[in-house]
Parts: structure tokens; C-alpha cells; sequence
């Protein structure tokens, strides 16, 4: 195995459901196939999907609120003071 003649000691998977479900399969090929690479799975999106009883919430989901609430409040900030352009 690869992993094995690398002395590759861990893999982590960064992402969303896609990638850690490939995580979970590779990390179940590993043991079938007797490699000693441990798979370590990160949840990273925004659109929140990989929430569960495990995993309260990814840092990408909290990333992308945090940006969208800065945005509104700068959005706010712009454009409640400003007149309407008169014709």
C-alpha cells in the first residue's frame, strides 16, 4: 500500500458530506487492507448539511454567517442614512 510506503502516519479530510463519506470509506479500505494510515474526517461547509448528534456545526457554516451578518450591518450602515435621489 501507498500509505504504508510513504509512512504516511494520517489523512485528513477536509470538506462536506461527499468528502467525509469518502473519508469513512477509505478509512474502512485501510483497515480491510491492513494499512496503518489513520483517517481523520473534517466537516467544512456552509450550507450546513453535515449537522448531526456528533457534529454540532462546521466552521464553514459559521464562517459564512458571521460574513453575511458583517455584510447586512455594513449594508445597513450605507444605506439607511442615504436619501432617495430625487427626480
Amino acid at each position: 500500500m501507498h500509505c504504508d510506503a510513504l509512512k504516511l502516519d494520517g489523512l485528513i479530510v477536509i470538506g462536506g458530506d461527499d468528502s467525509n463519506t469518502n473519508a469513512c470509506l477509505l478509512a474502512e479500505y485501510f483497515t480491510k487492507e491492513k494499512c496503518h494510515t489513520k483517517v481523520v474526517g473534517c466537516p467544512k461547509t456552509i450550507d450546513g448539511d453535515l449537522k448531526n448528534e456528533y457534529v454540532e456545526t462546521s466552521f464553514g457554516n459559521t464562517i459564512i454567517i458571521k460574513i453575511c451578518v458583517f455584510i447586512l450591518n455594513f449594508l445597513k450602515v450605507l444605506i439607511l442614512p442615504a436619501k432617495p435621489i430625487q427626480k
